[in-house]
């Protein structure tokens, strides 16, 4: 497993870019993708927009 930080500034797009990472693992069946956010907001902002995107969020507490 491969461990990806994306570094850029505020508005550079990088929410969009590890949850399209996670669509992609998910919809092939590659793997079975962790998002680790830091915070409860972050956690239900991050399953929000993958279940907006047809994902089913059913991953642990403080695990997008």
């Amino acid at each position: 497993m491969t461990i990806q930080i994306p570094v850029a500034p505020a508005g550079a797009g990088k929410t969009e870019y590890v949850l399209n990472l996670a669509r992609q693992a998910a919809a092939g069946l590659r793997a079975t993708p962790h998002v680790v956010v830091p915070s409860g907001v972050q956690v239900r902002s991050c399953r929000r927009r993958l279940a907006l995107s047809g994902h089913r969020a059913d991953s642990p507490p403080g695990v997008c």
